[in-house]
């Protein structure tokens, strides 16, 4: 932790308080007012956000792979009008066109995203509009059919989940609550019968449409916007068990909820929270659920998209901050640290670390890897600090960053909490004891710390003396 002392002759040791609180009052115990593409730990804060570009494509709004069994990792991915596959990020190819997914959430659907589910050599892929599709060991996309023959009486699934030996669909043209299932081991044969153990099951006390579903642990959760409703497999002859575990925990739309271990990290009009199946814990505070209420456009909420980025333990949240736009903001929970930060680049699909050794994400015509490559935006900003006193100003000779790594460190200085930053001159930090010197009295002080590399700070010393009360 990094106490502000009043004594400015001390120094500022400990690890930053983890994580940013965007709020300006400096007498909590948070430092950080924003902090973007870092992690937080209980030593140190380091820069973060590492990217590189593998694939150019056309705007994603869905991703997903398999790998066949010769080894070979494909990559496909839904636009709004057509699927889309890359074999070894070699160059996309169209194998599915003329669809219509829904871009906006609207008085008559949520925003569209394409769900994909693997089945062996086979991909089945679903927008919530058209027919599920299927492309077998590597053919265009053509509807799913019954027995491969005959159209199938479910014609659009909002939701398309591989489950053991099943493939679900949910938030059907038959109902918004309404959950089928094919036969076990037979992705063609969806009519129930008494040699097959295809089936249905309607959620009758669902308080909303099913806006997302995930994996949590051996079990499947699906989200309404105020309830989870968990699925266990049970065999035949019921086969699935469906039981309404929470009140409290909603997701905005079909990715806003991402899987991490045994527990779900999810987005609804509740706040941000995670669960085990069991019992749930909100994870915004209310400052920060503030902040974020000011930032989401709350019309076009189902186009948040969720994904774990287990290189850097996180969960990242991209959303929307208008009415026509793709998601423009992300926001990101470290679960380890518990802390909060945000992240510089957006994403329309995202793909957890599972066929490819690391996440992807999708942002417009980019998909890129998570963990190597070129940093983000690294930022951290403190709040106006008053040293324990906002009455008394400050003489501030020098400010002394232990770091490693090259920084820019800018000083601001405010003469009153809701007045206009004053920034003085940026400085390039390059070694491990290099100060900035500053020789200006204020009462308020701010530092900007910044550099697209890697670097990590461990403290902060501030030199000066108090210069009294202003009358």
């Amino acid at each position: 932790m990094l106490p502000l002392l009043k004594d400015l002759d001390a120094k500022l040791v400990g690890a930053p308080v983890a994580g940013m609180f965007p709020d300006k009052v400096s007498s909590f115990v948070h430092v950080w007012t924003d902090a973007q593409d870092v992690l937080f730990s209980k030593d140190d804060v380091r820069s973060a956000g590492q990217r590189s570009l593998i694939l150019s494509a056309s705007a994603a709004r869905g991703l997903g792979a398999l790998r066949r069994q010769t080894g070979v990792q494909e990559l496909f991915y839904g636009t709004l009008t057509t699927l889309m596959r890359s074999v070894a990020f070699g160059l996309p190819t169209s194998v599915g066109t003329g669809f219509s997914t829904q871009q906006h959430e609207s008085a008559v659907g949520l925003a569209g995203h394409w769900q994909f589910a693997p089945w062996g050599e086979w991909m089945l892929a679903s927008n919530g509009a058209s027919r599920i599709q299927v492309s077998k060991a590597g053919a265009a996309f053509t509807s799913l059919q019954q027995g491969g023959t005959s159209d199938l009486a479910i014609t659009s699934a909002r939701l398309l989940n591989r489950f053991g030996a099943y493939i679900l669909a949910a938030n059907t043209n038959v109902g918004t609550t309404s959950v089928h299932w094919c036969s076990d081991d037979n992705p063609e044969d969806w009519i129930p019968s008494e040699i097959n153990t295809a089936g249905d099951y309607v959620i009758r006390d669902a308080d909303s449409e099913l806006t997302c579903a995930c994996e949590l642990g051996d079990k499947l959760a699906y989200y309404t916007r105020a309830s989870m409703t968990v699925v266990t497999y049970i065999g035949a002859p019921f086969v699935f068990s469906f039981s309404k575990a929470l009140k409290g925990v909603g997701a905005w739309g079909g990715k806003s909820v991402a899987a991490a271990g045994r527990r779900n990290y999810g987005w609804g009009p509740q706040g941000m929270w995670e669960t085990d199946g069991v019992s749930f814990t909100y994870l915004d505070d209310e400052v920060l659920r503030v902040w974020l209420s000011s930032r989401l456009y709350r019309g076009q909420a189902s186009k948040i998209v969720a994904y774990h980025n287990e290189d850097r333990h996180c969960i990242e949240w991209s959303y929307p901050i208008d009415a026509t736009g793709e998601n423009a903001e992300t926001v990101v929970f470290d679960y380890q640290t518990r802390s909060w930060h945000r992240g510089s680049v957006p994403f329309s699909a995202a793909l957890d670390r599972e066929v490819f050794g690391y996440a992807l994400t999708a942002n417009g015509a980019n998909i890129y890897a998570e963990g190597t490559g070129d940093y983000g935006s690294p930022l951290l900003l403190t709040k106006p600090l008053s040293f324990g006193d906002p009455g008394q100003e400050f003489f501030v000779s020098d400010i002394r960053v232990i770091h490693s790594g090259t920084l820019t460190v800018t000083v601001g200085l405010m003469e009153d909490i809701d007045s206009a930053v004053v920034w003085l001159p940026p400085a390039t930090l390059a070694a491990n004891w290099d100060n900035v010197e500053v020789f200006r009295t204020a009462r308020f002080f701010k530092i900007k710390i910044e550099g697209a590399a890697a670097w990590r700070v461990t403290g902060i010393l501030f030199y000066g003396k108090a210069m009294g009360y202003r009358l």
